[in-house]
């Protein structure tokens, strides 16, 4: 399997990485990313899951 990321994709993962380091939450990675992923589909979307103040972490990342 291929779990290659474009660029533009690893420094959305290193921004949201950062707000959850910075407000010490966790993010997961869920739904059809990890799928396609898996299946080697283009992938146009990302869910995640924050396990905290989402509220708080969204605001960050606007």
């Amino acid at each position: 399997m291929n779990f290659s990321f474009s660029l533009n994709t690893q420094n959305h993962f290193s921004i949201i990485k950062n707000i959850a380091d910075e407000l010490n939450q966790q993010v997961y990675i869920v739904g059809g990313f990890v799928r396609d992923l898996i299946l080697e589909r283009e992938r146009n979307e990302v869910d995640f899951l924050v396990i905290g103040d989402g509220p708080t972490f969204a605001q960050k990342l606007a």
